[in-house]
């Protein structure tokens, strides 16, 4: 069964195309206004705005103020990733007040897990994650409070989602980690990266995560966002990398 099939096992999902259709008619800003309340009030739950990281107590330089996925974007990425999701692990670095790991539980997971820095996010996303568990197909939902780069990968991790949540040390450290699980347990494992800017040339160097290992790649900008030529490459859009370390 193809990963298209897959989401029709999610009510949104079902909806999610004509839902598209009907927003690029509309102005790219007011199509995203709408997007954000339909899903909102359909997974009953509130992610929506931005939080910087003093207001946060947060004073790691690496940190990136919390910024929630766009729900289209994330639901299109996924059509690319070609696991199988009931065999698959999915880990959201970054998570957040829950929104992916709410949307990554309406598809058919064996395990949805949320890595976050801050307990007050984890807070009101485990508030999240219970209005919306109703809908969800995936039954092993969790939510970690944790410093990402002390995480260790579960042997059976295979699909990483990252909205470019951290930087610089903190991402290296982290990819560095799941590149020792990827070794230890050799697999196919899948990367969707949004705002992929350090995340494009760390891979390319290959340094940490061997080009041998890099099979395919895909790129998917978000709904709603121009292609204009004066726009940086790396911003709103998705990275989608296959990631094999079986020799």
């Amino acid at each position: 069964m193809g990963i298209t099939s897959r989401l029709k096992t999610e009510a949104a999902v079902l909806r999610e195309h004509g839902l598209a259709d009907l927003l690029v008619r509309i102005p790219r800003h007011a199509a995203r206004r709408l997007e954000e309340k339909y899903f909102e009030r359909h997974f009953a739950i509130n992610t929506r705005g931005d939080l910087m990281q003093d207001a946060l107590g947060v004073h790691d330089l690496d940190a990136v103020h919390y910024a929630p996925s766009p729900y289209l974007g994330f639901f299109k990425a996924m059509k690319l990733v070609g696991a199988d999701l009931p065999s698959s692990t999915f880990v959201d670095y970054g998570s957040g007040l829950g929104r992916i790991v709410i949307c990554a539980a309406t598809l058919p997971f064996k395990h949805v897990i949320g890595v976050e820095l801050v307990e007050e996010l984890n807070r009101r996303a485990k508030i999240n994650i219970a209005a919306a568990c109703g809908r969800f197909t995936c039954k092993h939902v969790s939510v970690i409070t944790t410093n990402a780069m002390q995480w260790r990968v579960p042997a059976d991790a295979n699909i990483f989602h990252f909205y470019n949540p951290f930087m610089n040390e903190t991402l290296r450290a982290t990819v560095a980690e799941l590149a020792r699980s990827l070794r230890e347990s050799p697999r196919e494992a899948w990367i969707v990266f949004g705002f992929p800017w350090q995340m494009s040339r760390l891979l390319a160097a290959g340094e940490i995560i061997p080009l041998t290992w890099q099979k395919w790649s895909g790129d998917l900008r978000w709904p709603f966002n121009k292609d204009g030529s004066k726009e940086d490459p790396l911003v709103h859009r998705y990275f989608i990398y296959r990631i094999d370390s079986r020799q």
